[in-house]
């Protein structure tokens, strides 16, 4: 990748990006206009448009056959609905089944080949004017001859400049008896089934990678088709672990009885699929045909990209332009606060002699120069295992950034005077035989620190380098990092080696401790930014807890710094306080409120809500869902709670997710419902003023059959949650 391709993929992000906000903003404004309407009634001139209809091919039917049905969605001129994979933005046409006759099971949608649509500079796949999506549907072998209701609820999604969502309850007859009769609508069936993709002329194909992970996380892929003319499409079968890149970054390479075409995909796992589905596209002469493939990787390939020949000179280049970037960190936002650290060194070791000034700054960039090679160390193994790696990935990794957190807040609260360590090369208060081993261990740290907080940053000059290095070898990966590192340490260790240079600076007095605090408040910023992005990664409440923690580690600080540094202790009495402070903290929080040491037993369920894999498996509350899970013969229980209710917190820790609870609610077949009442929500407002509540917490059992039974507003254990839910169970049919 040279320079120029760098730059056309950065303006190609840019423009992705730009039209993703445009769409989304149209997508919000159409939203807003249509607000108060029925968004889902065809009759309604502000409503969906697409007419939908439920088809059955037999007239007749016998048992132990399949029989298909048919979605027809007939859309307006200019409108579309989308296929399984939408692409880049839509939603895909569903159908959920409303009580199907006894011995019917319904099977997947089969899909025909789409259209590519570009709409908003964005590419999805879709349909225009009408299709017909067709359902298998298997019929039981003792299935008894009669008629049978059909019913089920399609949703869909249809755009034109705008977009609006579609939702209709479809019907249809089953006929069942002992000779099977073709119905009216059968030409329609077989006209579509032209448009399946053909899943047998191309069943599996060749796919090789085209060089490691680039900057952007994405890697290129080559898909080889044995087709050599006409207009080619390879359409992906969505899933959630690979994301493709936009189509404007594809490429064909057209051969001797084949087409090359190049894409890129993106891991969000960390993992490269072995095999690829998706459907080849190819329109000709006016004609199109699809056919049902996976690209299959060589499991022998090799997936590293030498460095030719040609391109040995263009490793000064990455690290030059490593060398720079790592100049420019200095003046970045994030390593802004460590920048005040280095002036305040500058004071203190203006009055010091030349030969200590140089071996601190030869300290700090040996800090800077650890931190770096560690840094790619962490690189050259991810890179290995997973085939990927970037710059400030470390970023991504909770635990790191928590501990960084502390480092940063811990180091705020020093400035500040709050307890006392030395960072810096001089001692603030009296020299004695230590101060040498501390100013050189501050040096290192702070060194680490400045390392810690600049990966985050993509200076100008580093993003290219260092995207160009990671698709390199490790030598190169290495050399980059250390290239990076001299530019970082670069301007501190000149200005040590110069100390003439700091001879401006004023000679040391009180105003330096004016100056430390005021340099806190950097450092203090640098600990929110780090907070703002950590904390979502523990969950929910995760800003919350950390927040918490970090009050927590303050008051520690505190108790140390007044009773052990400015006071002569007379006895441990401050550093058992000091224990107990943390340990307290780091089970309040880490433990009970963020569960830290499991973040993958967390999980997003619809609506939004954070459920646990062996907890409570909270669904979105509503009227209408508790009704149906009553009406299904389910006892219930409802719990109206909110983000800043520390009461609802409480009692959901002791009293709702707890093992007796869960386990009562897997034997009676309970479904558990949340209702989140941290922003303003009417519906939950009035449902509270219905039970005599004007704010939450409040927990419900309701049982099939009958009224609710009301929990108390506090429970410090499961025992009432239990008596209830054993009430409600004896009620169930």
């Amino acid at each position: 990748m040279n320079k120029a391709f760098q730059k056309q993929r950065f303006f190609e992000s840019l423009i992705s990006v730009m039209r993703r906000w445009l769409f989304a903003l149209l997508f919000l404004l159409n939203g807003t206009l249509l607000d108060g309407q029925d968004l889902f009634n065809n009759d309604d001139d502000f409503g969906a448009k697409t007419k939908v209809s439920l088809l059955v091919e037999a007239a007749v039917a016998k048992p132990g056959t399949t029989v298909n049905l048919g979605l027809h969605l007939k859309m307006p001129e200019g409108w579309h609905t989308y296929w399984k994979n939408v692409g880049e933005t839509g939603e895909a046409t569903k159908v959920t089944w409303n009580n199907l006759p006894k011995g019917v099971v319904p099977g997947s949608i089969q899909w025909p080949v789409p259209e590519k649509v570009e709409s908003f500079d964005q590419f999805t796949y879709a349909y225009h004017h009408e299709v017909l999506l067709i359902i298998p549907l298997q019929l039981a072998k003792d299935m008894k001859p009669g008629e049978f209701d059909l019913n089920g609820t399609v949703t869909w999604l249809e755009c034109e400049e705008t977009c609006l969502p579609g939702e209709k309850e479809v019907t249809a007859k089953l006929v069942v008896g002992d000779e099977e009769k073709i119905g009216e609508g059968a030409d329609l069936f077989a006209r579509w089934r032209k448009h399946w993709p053909d899943t047998e002329a191309m069943p599996e194909l060749k796919a090789s990678w085209a060089g490691l992970v680039d900057n952007n996380g994405e890697r290129a892929v080559r898909l080889e088709v044995p087709v050599e003319s006409g207009k080619i499409e390879f359409l992906p079968f969505g899933t959630k672990d690979f994301k493709w890149s936009v189509d404007h970054n594809s490429t064909y390479e057209r051969g001797v009885g084949s087409t090359v075409i190049k894409k890129f995909i993106k891991s969000e796992a960390g993992k490269w699929p072995e095999s690829i589905p998706g459907v080849i596209r190819v329109e000709k002469d006016g004609e199109v045909k699809g056919y049902k493939t996976a690209f299959v990787f060589s499991e022998n390939e090799e997936v590293a990209t030498p460095i030719e020949s040609g391109q040995s000179k263009s490793i000064w280049f990455i690290l030059g332009g490593a060398f720079l970037g790592g100049m420019i960190l200095n003046i970045m936002p994030c390593v802004l606060p460590v920048i005040s650290l280095k002036i305040l060194g500058f004071v203190q070791q203006s009055q010091e002699t030349p030969e200590r000034v140089r071996k601190l700054g030869l300290t700090y960039g040996l800090g800077v120069l650890f931190s770096f090679l560690v840094l790619a160390g962490m690189m050259i193994a991810v890179r290995q295992s997973t085939g990927m790696a970037s710059w400030g990935m470390q970023m991504q990794n909770p635990y790191f950034n928590l501990v960084l957190l502390l480092v940063v807040a811990l180091v705020a609260l020093n400035l500040f005077g709050v307890f006392e360590v030395n960072l810096g090369g001089g001692a603030s208060g009296k020299v004695n035989e230590l101060a040498s081993r501390e100013g050189y261990m501050g040096a290192f740290f702070n060194g680490l620190l400045a390392t810690a907080l600049a990966t985050p940053c993509t200076a100008p000059f580093l993003a290219p380098a260092m995207g160009v290095a990671l698709t390199q070898s490790n030598g190169v990966i290495i050399a980059s990092m250390c290239a990076v590192a001299a530019g970082l340490a670069f301007p501190f260790v000149l200005l040590t080696f110069q100390p003439g240079w700091l001879g401006f600076l004023p000679k040391p007095g009180k105003w330096m401790v004016q100056f430390k605090q005021m340099m806190g408040f950097p450092m203090l910023a640098a600990a929110i930014w780090v907070l703002s992005f950590t904390g979502p990664m523990f969950g929910k409440g995760g800003v919350m807890w950390l927040g918490v923690l970090l009050c927590v580690v303050a008051l520690a600080a505190w108790v140390f710094g007044e009773f052990m540094q400015r006071t002569v202790p007379k006895s441990s009495a401050p550093l058992v306080v000091c224990a107990f402070i943390l340990v307290t903290g780091y089970a309040a929080a880490l433990e009970w409120g963020l569960d830290w040491r499991h973040p993958e037993s967390r999980k997003i369920a619809k609506g939004g809500i954070e459920v646990k894999a062996g907890g409570i498996q909270w669904k979105e509350w509503n009227p209408e869902a508790v009704a149906e899970a009553r009406s299904a013969g389910h006892p219930v229980l409802i719990d109206f709670t909110a983000d800043w209710c520390m009461s609802c917190k409480y009692t959901k820790s002791r009293a709702l997710e707890v093992k007796p609870v869960i386990q009562k609610l897997k034997e009676l077949g309970g479904v558990a419902f949340l209702a989140d009442w941290t922003d303003r929500n009417p519906v939950i407002t009035k449902a509270l003023h219905q039970h005599q509540r004007g704010a939450v917490p409040l927990v419900l059992v309701y049982p099939p059959k009958g009224e609710a039974i009301v929990m108390p507003p506090v429970m410090n254990g499961p025992g009432k949650v239990l008596e209830a839910l054993d009430k409600a169970g004896s009620l169930a049919p």
